[in-house]
Protein backbone atom coordinates (compact mmCIF):
# COMPACT_ATOMS: atom_id res chain seq x y z
CA UNK A 1 0.00 0.00 0.00
CA UNK A 2 1.64 3.25 -1.08
CA UNK A 3 1.56 6.18 1.32
CA UNK A 4 0.75 9.81 0.51
CA UNK A 5 3.09 11.66 2.82
CA UNK A 6 1.99 14.89 4.53
CA UNK A 7 3.92 18.14 4.16
CA UNK A 8 7.33 18.30 5.81
CA UNK A 9 6.05 20.67 8.47
CA UNK A 10 3.41 18.16 9.53
CA UNK A 11 5.95 15.35 9.64
CA UNK A 12 8.14 17.43 11.94
CA UNK A 13 5.14 18.16 14.12
CA UNK A 14 4.49 14.45 14.44
CA UNK A 15 8.06 13.38 15.11
CA UNK A 16 9.70 16.27 16.97
CA UNK A 17 8.32 18.05 20.05
CA UNK A 18 7.48 21.59 18.97
CA UNK A 19 7.61 24.79 20.92
CA UNK A 20 4.31 25.19 22.75
CA UNK A 21 1.49 26.77 20.74
CA UNK A 22 -0.99 29.47 21.70
CA UNK A 23 -2.42 27.46 24.57
CA UNK A 24 0.98 26.48 25.93
CA UNK A 25 0.55 28.37 29.16
CA UNK A 26 -2.36 26.07 29.87
CA UNK A 27 -0.35 22.99 29.02
CA UNK A 28 2.79 23.25 31.11
CA UNK A 29 1.57 22.04 34.49
CA UNK A 30 1.04 18.65 36.05
CA UNK A 31 -1.47 17.12 38.41
CA UNK A 32 0.73 15.82 41.22
CA UNK A 33 -2.03 15.49 43.80
CA UNK A 34 -5.75 16.05 44.16
CA UNK A 35 -7.62 17.32 47.19
CA UNK A 36 -10.06 14.45 47.35
CA UNK A 37 -10.07 11.49 49.72
CA UNK A 38 -11.21 9.12 46.95
CA UNK A 39 -8.27 9.85 44.64
CA UNK A 40 -7.37 6.80 42.58
CA UNK A 41 -3.95 5.29 43.13
CA UNK A 42 -3.35 2.45 40.63
CA UNK A 43 -0.37 0.18 41.29
CA UNK A 44 1.98 -1.18 38.63
CA UNK A 45 1.91 -4.97 38.43
CA UNK A 46 3.73 -5.92 35.19
CA UNK A 47 6.41 -4.25 33.05
CA UNK A 48 7.16 -5.61 29.59
CA UNK A 49 10.58 -5.92 28.04
CA UNK A 50 11.56 -2.78 26.06
CA UNK A 51 11.03 -4.55 22.74
CA UNK A 52 8.78 -2.00 21.03
CA UNK A 53 9.42 1.00 18.79
CA UNK A 54 7.37 3.98 20.00
CA UNK A 55 4.23 1.97 20.77
CA UNK A 56 1.06 4.02 20.48
CA UNK A 57 -2.44 3.03 21.49
CA UNK A 58 -3.49 -0.35 22.87
CA UNK A 59 -6.81 -2.21 22.91
CA UNK A 60 -8.01 -5.45 24.48
CA UNK A 61 -9.75 -7.99 22.24
CA UNK A 62 -13.48 -8.51 22.97
CA UNK A 63 -12.78 -11.93 24.53
CA UNK A 64 -10.12 -10.42 26.80
CA UNK A 65 -7.44 -12.87 25.62
CA UNK A 66 -5.23 -10.58 23.55
CA UNK A 67 -3.81 -7.08 23.89
CA UNK A 68 -3.38 -5.40 20.51
CA UNK A 69 -0.54 -2.85 20.39
CA UNK A 70 0.09 -0.37 17.58
CA UNK A 71 3.87 -0.60 17.36
CA UNK A 72 4.03 2.56 15.30
CA UNK A 73 7.77 2.83 14.74
CA UNK A 74 7.99 -0.79 13.61
CA UNK A 75 5.06 -0.38 11.15
CA UNK A 76 3.16 -3.36 12.51
CA UNK A 77 0.74 -4.64 15.12
CA UNK A 78 1.93 -6.68 18.11
CA UNK A 79 -0.39 -9.08 19.90
CA UNK A 80 0.42 -9.57 23.58
CA UNK A 81 -0.70 -11.78 26.42
CA UNK A 82 -2.64 -9.22 28.49
CA UNK A 83 -1.52 -10.81 31.78
CA UNK A 84 2.22 -11.28 31.20
CA UNK A 85 2.70 -8.71 28.39
CA UNK A 86 4.70 -11.30 26.45
CA UNK A 87 4.52 -10.84 22.67
CA UNK A 88 2.44 -13.64 21.15
CA UNK A 89 2.54 -12.65 17.49
CA UNK A 90 2.84 -9.74 15.06
CA UNK A 91 1.23 -8.82 11.75
CA UNK A 92 1.08 -6.04 9.17
CA UNK A 93 4.76 -6.02 8.21
CA UNK A 94 5.17 -4.56 4.73
CA UNK A 95 1.48 -3.56 4.66
CA UNK A 96 0.88 -1.09 7.48
CA UNK A 97 2.73 2.23 7.67
CA UNK A 98 2.90 4.01 11.01
CA UNK A 99 -0.28 2.55 12.58
CA UNK A 100 -1.37 4.70 15.53
CA UNK A 101 -4.70 3.42 16.86
CA UNK A 102 -7.05 0.43 16.83
CA UNK A 103 -10.53 -0.48 17.99
CA UNK A 104 -12.95 -3.38 17.66
CA UNK A 105 -16.29 -2.62 16.01
CA UNK A 106 -19.75 -3.99 16.83
CA UNK A 107 -19.08 -6.98 14.57
CA UNK A 108 -15.83 -7.87 16.34
CA UNK A 109 -13.64 -6.70 13.46
CA UNK A 110 -10.34 -4.97 14.17
CA UNK A 111 -10.12 -1.40 12.85
CA UNK A 112 -6.64 0.08 12.47
CA UNK A 113 -5.76 3.72 11.84
CA UNK A 114 -3.12 2.98 9.19
CA UNK A 115 -1.84 6.49 9.40
CA UNK A 116 0.73 6.97 6.63
CA UNK A 117 -1.43 4.95 4.22
CA UNK A 118 -4.34 7.36 4.79
CA UNK A 119 -6.88 4.67 5.54
CA UNK A 120 -8.72 2.69 8.18
CA UNK A 121 -7.73 -0.93 7.60
CA UNK A 122 -10.31 -3.52 8.67
CA UNK A 123 -9.37 -7.07 9.66
CA UNK A 124 -11.07 -10.18 10.91
CA UNK A 125 -9.19 -11.10 14.06
CA UNK A 126 -9.34 -14.62 15.43
CA UNK A 127 -6.60 -14.58 18.02
CA UNK A 128 -3.24 -16.32 17.92
CA UNK A 129 -2.43 -19.94 17.07
CA UNK A 130 1.10 -21.33 17.48
CA UNK A 131 2.72 -17.91 17.36
CA UNK A 132 0.75 -16.69 14.37
CA UNK A 133 -1.85 -13.93 14.42
CA UNK A 134 -5.02 -15.23 12.77
CA UNK A 135 -6.03 -12.11 10.84
CA UNK A 136 -7.60 -11.50 7.47
CA UNK A 137 -7.91 -8.10 5.76
CA UNK A 138 -11.53 -7.61 4.71
CA UNK A 139 -11.97 -3.90 3.86
CA UNK A 140 -10.52 -0.41 4.04
CA UNK A 141 -11.97 3.09 4.37
CA UNK A 142 -10.31 5.97 2.54
CA UNK A 143 -13.03 8.58 1.86
CA UNK A 144 -12.00 11.82 3.63
CA UNK A 145 -9.43 9.92 5.66
CA UNK A 146 -6.28 12.06 5.84
CA UNK A 147 -3.42 10.94 8.07
CA UNK A 148 -5.76 9.30 10.62
CA UNK A 149 -4.43 8.83 14.12
CA UNK A 150 -7.58 7.93 16.06
CA UNK A 151 -10.51 5.59 15.42
CA UNK A 152 -13.51 4.68 17.58
CA UNK A 153 -16.50 2.42 16.90
CA UNK A 154 -19.94 2.47 18.53
CA UNK A 155 -22.35 -0.40 19.26
CA UNK A 156 -24.76 0.86 16.58
CA UNK A 157 -22.16 0.81 13.81
CA UNK A 158 -21.00 4.41 13.77
CA UNK A 159 -17.34 5.13 13.29
CA UNK A 160 -15.39 8.25 14.29
CA UNK A 161 -11.95 9.11 12.90
CA UNK A 162 -9.56 11.94 13.80
CA UNK A 163 -7.60 13.26 10.82
CA UNK A 164 -4.32 14.99 11.59
CA UNK A 165 -3.76 15.82 7.93
CA UNK A 166 -6.98 17.83 7.55
CA UNK A 167 -7.45 18.76 11.22
CA UNK A 168 -10.89 17.22 11.30
CA UNK A 169 -13.15 14.66 12.95
CA UNK A 170 -15.35 12.57 10.67
CA UNK A 171 -18.34 10.41 11.53
CA UNK A 172 -19.14 7.44 9.27
CA UNK A 173 -22.01 4.99 9.01
CA UNK A 174 -21.97 2.05 6.62
CA UNK A 175 -18.55 3.18 5.42
CA UNK A 176 -19.86 6.60 4.32
CA UNK A 177 -19.00 9.95 5.88
CA UNK A 178 -22.16 11.52 7.30
CA UNK A 179 -20.61 14.46 9.18
CA UNK A 180 -17.28 16.24 9.44
CA UNK A 181 -16.22 18.99 11.86
CA UNK A 182 -13.03 20.97 12.45
CA UNK A 183 -13.50 21.69 16.14
CA UNK A 184 -13.85 25.46 15.71
CA UNK A 185 -17.04 25.59 17.79
CA UNK A 186 -14.98 24.72 20.88
CA UNK A 187 -13.28 27.84 22.15
CA UNK A 188 -13.35 29.51 18.75
CA UNK A 189 -10.35 27.59 17.43
CA UNK A 190 -10.06 24.65 15.07
CA UNK A 191 -8.43 21.33 15.83
CA UNK A 192 -4.64 21.21 15.84
CA UNK A 193 -3.33 17.68 15.31
CA UNK A 194 -6.42 15.92 16.77
CA UNK A 195 -4.81 12.70 17.92
CA UNK A 196 -7.48 10.41 19.33
CA UNK A 197 -11.22 9.94 19.47
CA UNK A 198 -12.95 7.78 22.06
CA UNK A 199 -16.62 6.84 22.39
CA UNK A 200 -18.03 6.88 25.91
CA UNK A 201 -20.87 4.35 25.66
CA UNK A 202 -22.10 5.13 29.18
CA UNK A 203 -22.78 8.79 28.41
CA UNK A 204 -23.21 8.54 24.63
CA UNK A 205 -20.39 11.04 24.10
CA UNK A 206 -17.54 11.39 21.64
CA UNK A 207 -14.28 12.64 23.16
CA UNK A 208 -11.36 14.07 21.17
CA UNK A 209 -7.76 14.63 22.28
CA UNK A 210 -6.91 17.86 20.48
CA UNK A 211 -3.18 17.54 21.03
CA UNK A 212 -1.85 20.70 19.41
CA UNK A 213 -4.31 22.82 21.39
CA UNK A 214 -3.53 21.09 24.72
CA UNK A 215 -7.17 20.26 25.33
CA UNK A 216 -9.80 17.53 25.32
CA UNK A 217 -13.12 18.27 23.61
CA UNK A 218 -16.39 16.47 24.41
CA UNK A 219 -19.31 16.08 21.96
CA UNK A 220 -22.58 14.22 21.94
CA UNK A 221 -22.88 11.30 19.54
CA UNK A 222 -24.08 13.64 16.75
CA UNK A 223 -21.02 15.87 17.26
CA UNK A 224 -22.71 18.75 19.04
CA UNK A 225 -20.35 20.43 21.50
CA UNK A 226 -20.71 19.45 25.18
CA UNK A 227 -17.48 20.60 26.87
CA UNK A 228 -14.06 22.06 26.16
CA UNK A 229 -11.51 20.86 28.73
CA UNK A 230 -8.53 23.22 28.61
CA UNK A 231 -6.38 25.21 31.00
CA UNK A 232 -6.78 24.76 34.75
CA UNK A 233 -7.40 22.36 36.42
CA UNK A 234 -6.31 20.01 33.62
CA UNK A 235 -3.02 21.53 32.46
CA UNK A 236 -2.87 19.16 29.51
CA UNK A 237 0.34 19.20 27.48
CA UNK A 238 -0.09 17.27 24.22
CA UNK A 239 -2.79 14.83 25.38
CA UNK A 240 -2.78 11.76 23.17
CA UNK A 241 -4.96 8.64 23.63
CA UNK A 242 -8.03 8.29 25.82
CA UNK A 243 -10.02 5.61 27.59
CA UNK A 244 -13.42 5.61 29.27
CA UNK A 245 -14.86 3.20 31.80
CA UNK A 246 -18.44 2.30 32.80
CA UNK A 247 -18.01 4.07 36.15
CA UNK A 248 -17.74 7.37 34.27
CA UNK A 249 -13.98 7.88 34.47
CA UNK A 250 -12.00 9.44 31.63
CA UNK A 251 -8.35 8.43 31.35
CA UNK A 252 -6.03 10.75 29.41
CA UNK A 253 -2.48 9.93 28.33
CA UNK A 254 -1.01 13.41 28.85
CA UNK A 255 2.16 12.81 26.88
CA UNK A 256 4.53 15.71 27.57
CA UNK A 257 3.53 15.78 31.23
CA UNK A 258 4.50 12.08 31.39
CA UNK A 259 1.30 11.22 33.23
CA UNK A 260 -2.01 9.48 32.85
CA UNK A 261 -4.62 11.89 34.21
CA UNK A 262 -7.93 10.55 35.51
CA UNK A 263 -11.16 12.59 35.41
CA UNK A 264 -14.53 11.72 36.90
CA UNK A 265 -17.92 11.78 35.15
CA UNK A 266 -18.13 15.55 35.67
CA UNK A 267 -14.63 15.90 34.14
CA UNK A 268 -13.01 16.83 37.44
CA UNK A 269 -9.48 15.49 38.13
CA UNK A 270 -9.54 12.62 40.63
CA UNK A 271 -6.21 10.86 40.16
CA UNK A 272 -3.15 10.19 38.07
CA UNK A 273 -0.50 7.64 37.14
CA UNK A 274 3.09 8.80 36.92
CA UNK A 275 5.09 11.27 38.98
CA UNK A 276 5.13 13.79 36.14
CA UNK A 277 8.90 13.43 35.87
CA UNK A 278 10.02 11.93 32.55
CA UNK A 279 12.08 8.76 33.02
CA UNK A 280 12.05 5.00 33.57
CA UNK A 281 12.53 4.92 37.31
CA UNK A 282 9.98 4.02 40.01
CA UNK A 283 6.66 5.67 39.28
CA UNK A 284 7.97 7.38 36.16
CA UNK A 285 6.67 7.36 32.59
CA UNK A 286 8.39 8.62 29.45
CA UNK A 287 5.95 10.49 27.22
CA UNK A 288 3.19 7.85 27.36
CA UNK A 289 0.65 7.82 24.53
CA UNK A 290 -1.58 4.74 24.82
CA UNK A 291 -4.13 3.75 27.47
CA UNK A 292 -6.78 1.04 27.81
CA UNK A 293 -8.81 0.17 30.89
CA UNK A 294 -10.97 -2.88 31.56
CA UNK A 295 -12.37 -3.43 35.02
CA UNK A 296 -9.53 -3.04 37.51
CA UNK A 297 -6.81 -3.58 34.88
CA UNK A 298 -5.00 -0.74 33.09
CA UNK A 299 -2.58 -1.03 30.17
CA UNK A 300 -0.29 1.85 29.19
CA UNK A 301 2.02 2.40 26.23
CA UNK A 302 5.06 3.96 27.88
CA UNK A 303 5.98 5.18 24.44
CA UNK A 304 9.47 6.59 24.74
CA UNK A 305 10.57 3.82 27.08
CA UNK A 306 9.49 1.41 24.29
CA UNK A 307 7.52 -0.74 26.69
CA UNK A 308 4.01 -1.65 27.83
CA UNK A 309 2.96 -1.37 31.48
CA UNK A 310 0.13 -2.97 33.38
CA UNK A 311 -1.46 -1.38 36.43
CA UNK A 312 -4.27 -2.39 38.74
CA UNK A 313 -6.82 -0.19 40.42
CA UNK A 314 -7.18 -0.74 44.16
CA UNK A 315 -10.42 -2.26 45.40
CA UNK A 316 -12.97 0.37 46.45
Amino acid sequence: MSARRPPLGLLLALLVPLAPGPLAAQGSGKIHDVARPDALKPVRTVTSEPRFDRPHNVVLSPDGKHLVVNDMGADLIRVLDPDTLAIQASFGEGVLDGPHDADFDHRGRLLIADTANNRIAIYRFNGVIEGRAMVEPVAELTDRIDWPEGVAATPDGRLYVTNVGSGSLVMLKGGKVIKEIDGSAAGGIGFSRPHDVEYDARAGRVIVADSGNNRVVVYDRDLNLVANLAGAPYHFYEPKYLATTPDGLLWVADEYNSQIKILDAAYKPVGFIGTGEKGDGPGQLNWPEGIFVKGAEIWISDTYNDRILKYRRPAP
